[in-house]
This record gives C-alpha cells, structure tokens and sequence, in this order.
C-alpha cells in the first residue's frame, strides 16, 4: 500500500453565509452538516489515514461561513483529536472565515483550542467592495476591527487576499497594513467557476505591476517567516516539485450530506462518499473530474524553466478557461513575470 504522508480534508460545515462575495463559488443553499455525519466523515479519515500510513491530517473548515455553526465545529474538532491521540497521528484544524461573525468569546474559544484561523479580505475600503454582505453594506470596517480584536486576545489570524483587478491597486497599502500588524497573508488570483456571470480574464501587465509594487513594500519592511509561497497564487517558488495541489491524490472535499470532491471548487462533483470503503482510492479512479497532473506530462510546459515552481498551476482554473485540466495556466505570463522578483524577495529575506 503507497503511503501518504499528509492526509488534506477540507470539511464543508455549511452553505449558508452572511455575505455574498462576487466571485464565490458556492450557491448558498440552506444546508448545514450534522453532527453524525460529521463524527462518521472523521471515522474514515482516520480509517483511510491508519491504512495509508499517514503522519498528519490537515482539516479545513470551511462553508459558506463556518461560525454559523461553531458550537459543532468545536465538538468535532475535539473528536478529531481524540482520534489524533488514540492512533499517534498528527492534527491542525484550521477555520477559514469571512471574519465578520468575531466576538470576543468567538475568538477565546478558538485560541483555546488551538485551532488556527484564516480570515478572508481583500483590501482597504473601497478595494474589499467585492466582499459586500447580502444587504449590499461594505464589510470593510466589521472584519478590520475584528482582526484587531482578534490580535488583541493574541489570536493571530492568516489573512487570506482574494486578488483582481478590482483590488490590485490597493494591494501595496494593504500588504503595508497588514506588515505593520505582524499578520502572515496569501495572495490568491481570482479564478473563473461554474458560478461566475463571466469569464474573468485579466489585464496581465495590471496585475504584474500591481504584485511587484505590493513586492517592493515587502522588502521594505522584510517578516521573520518566509512569504514566497503564499504570495504566488499557486506557484511555490520554495522547492522544485510536480504537482500543484493534493487534487484527485490525498485530498478529500466533503460537503455537508457527507459525499467527497476531489476540489473545493468543484463541490458538486462528488466521486465518493464517507459511507464508500476507500474514498481515496475512489478520488484516485476518477478520470471525469479535476486532478492535478504531473508536470511532466503537461506538454506545453515542458520547455519552461519554472516548470517544477509553477506545476502549471490551478487545474480547476485551467479547464474553466481551456475545457481541460492538463493544460498550461492561464496566468502563465503573470508567474513568468513575478517568478525573478520573488526568488530576489526571498534571498533578501534570508540575509536579514
């Protein structure tokens, strides 16, 4: 039996959300997981981690917003320590949230559990205008302050940048704020989706030059922890390899009825099922549906010299744009043109 070292599950909690972000790839139907199905998803994680001999599950736990059921998402991520601790397997939750639901209490129970938090932004005023609540009131100011309420308590959140041309004129000021405030952040290009009302196709040069300028900010005020990649989209500029993405390998996406994705952004493409007997050979399998290739096998790349750093990027993104998943990324020319400064960026901070 291949042995997987991490064992990736992103838990979808619940549809619903407060907000309605332009570029969300959810339908938010009033669905939420139960606590049952929760527990038996957690069951054959563990199951499929004991026969894969894992060293470490990493749990994502995600919606729509997933606060809205925070009294469960602490009642399974105690249950998944338990098990982490019976079976000598390596755990870290994390909580990816919009960040307008924070409270104080939110934000204890939380710390207490040791649970790490990601919280979604996108700018400064007027640039976080795609992440709007229903009722159309800019969100801005409520995440801004709970972010700082957050630090306050000495919960460290990880912000997560959606970036577009809607923002990236904003990035620089932004990356300076969030500098200031000692925050680690992930630059994450927009991306085209089933849900999209059209296709997103950016101005390249805009956005090159709006990642460098955010660059240049970095370097004037260089973190301790390495940055390279999480401002990158999905390049890793780190360390050679061949895949950009557990996709279709070690990754497990379950939606609320308990049925698995092999994308988060593909929710509806459900392969498996917790129920089945081995969910990851069933993700495995599938040649319908989302996987990331090896880059090797990706003709159009294999001439490239950042070939094993880029991997050709998010495959979902790729077969949005080109009707196949094992093509070149279309933000090729964006990874070509930020791929010198990053490596530049990195040394200088290594030689602080």
């Amino acid at each position: 039996m291949e042995q997987i070292d991490s064992l990736g599950v992103w838990l979808h909690l619940t549809d619903q959300c407060n907000l309605r972000c332009s570029y969300c790839y959810l339908p938010h139907e009033p669905v939420v997981m139960k606590l049952e199905v929760a527990k038996g998803i957690v069951n054959k994680i563990f199951e499929m981690a004991i026969k894969y001999k894992s060293k470490n599950i990493i749990v994502k736990y995600a919606g729509g917003e997933p606060l809205y059921m925070l009294e469960s998402l602490l009642e399974i991520d105690k249950y998944v320590k338990e098990l982490s601790e019976k079976h000598s397997i390596a755990y870290q939750g994390y909580i990816l949230t919009n960040g307008t639901m924070l409270i104080v209490d939110t934000i204890i129970a939380i710390k207490e559990a040791n649970i790490a938090l990601t919280i979604s932004i996108d700018g400064m005023g007027e640039y976080n205008k795609q992440r709007l609540y229903k009722t159309r009131k800019e969100t801005f100011e409520d995440v801004k302050r709970n972010i700082e309420l957050s630090i306050a308590n000495k919960l460290y959140p990880n912000i997560n940048i959606v970036v577009g041309e809607y923002n990236i004129e904003g990035l620089p000021d932004f990356t300076h704020w969030l500098l200031d405030n000692k925050l680690q952040f992930a630059f994450n290009l927009v991306r085209n989706h089933q849900y999209s009302k059209e296709s997103i196709i950016f101005e390249e040069e805009k956005i090159i030059n709006g990642l460098l300028k955010a660059f240049e900010i970095i370097k004037s005020n260089l973190p301790d922890y390495p940055l390279i990649s999480h401002i990158a989209d999905k390049m890793n500029p780190n360390f050679a390899h061949n895949y950009t993405c557990g996709a279709g390998n070690n990754y497990l996406v379950f939606n609320p009825k308990g049925e698995i994705s092999k994308c988060h952004m593909e929710l509806n493409k459900t392969v498996s099922s917790y129920l089945n007997s081995d969910p990851i050979a069933d993700i495995r399998e599938d040649r319908i549906f989302v996987r990331s290739y090896d880059i090797e096998t990706i003709d159009e790349c294999k001439e490239c010299e950042i070939r094993y750093f880029c991997t050709a990027g998010c495959p979902v993104e790729t077969y949005q744009k080109t009707g196949q998943y094992n093509k070149k990324s279309p933000n090729c020319n964006i990874y070509k043109g930020i791929f010198d400064e990053l490596l530049i960026l990195e040394a200088l901070r290594m030689m602080k």
